[in-house]
């Protein structure tokens, strides 16, 4: 991930959630963006 939402721009620093998909197969985690 490049830190930028979905309209190109940078995001701020926080805590943001991720979910990683495949098949079945699905898991959503914390991820803590420092700057």
């Amino acid at each position: 991930w490049d830190a930028t939402n979905d309209a190109g721009e940078p995001v701020s620093a926080g805590v943001y959630l991720y979910t990683i998909q495949a098949g079945d197969f699905r898991h959503t985690k914390n991820m803590i963006l420092l700057k």
